[in-house]
């Protein structure tokens, strides 16, 4: 289910996002939106089960804030020296919300920018493990909407969703896609029993 959410703007989200719109940070450039396996037994790519002919792996710019867990690592690990300000941010639009955070993952900047071919990225779940997405939209490009089990939202500049299952993307029309995208754990999923 996708949901939008209230988005206070507060000072500091307000100062971060002209932050992310200034010459200020740097971005890397990620070749595609959905990692490819390499079969290294005859060395061909493994395509996901989820890509159909509408699929575009296109590239896009990230700005890493805080790197989830995966299997070398079963932490997340902050990599800049601001992860906790948009931290704070998205805990704080979250909390506004009324919903309570236990676990935040991951945490990045992203844009796309429009591609030659027509169609969206390649539908993917983030995460092996439970965890909900949040995408907070900094910029108003013309298209560029996200579609999650079926719902599509097109967000304008300081729209704020949450959602969870597999989601893909489309590309803009015209200037840049720039989201903030995070993944996070809430108070009601996590139902876990200490045992003492």
């Amino acid at each position: 289910m996708l949901q939008k959410i209230n988005n206070p703007k507060s000072t500091s989200y307000l100062n971060f996002k002209d932050y992310c719109n200034s010459r200020h940070i740097t971005w890397n450039w990620l070749e595609h939106n959905v990692e490819q396996k390499n079969n290294h037994k005859n060395a061909t790519t493994v395509r996901p089960e989820s890509w159909n002919d509408e699929s575009i792996n296109f590239g896009f710019y990230a700005h890493l804030f805080l790197i989830p867990p995966h299997p070398r690592a079963l932490y997340s690990t902050p990599v800049d020296e601001r992860t906790l300000e948009v931290h704070d941010i998205i805990r704080g639009i979250l909390e506004y919300n009324g919903i309570k955070v236990d676990i935040i993952y991951r945490i990045a900047v992203q844009f796309v920018l429009p591609t030659k071919d027509e169609g969206h990225s390649v539908a993917h779940v983030d995460h092996p493990f439970p965890h909900k997405n949040l995408i907070i939209y900094l910029t108003d490009p013309e298209g560029g909407s996200t579609v999650c089990e079926g719902e599509e939202f097109l967000g304008k500049e300081d729209d704020v969703i949450i959602f969870e299952g597999e989601h893909y993307m489309y590309p803009p029309k015209k200037g840049r896609r720039m989201v903030i995208v995070a993944t996070y754990l809430d108070h009601e999923e996590n139902d876990i029993q200490m045992v003492t």
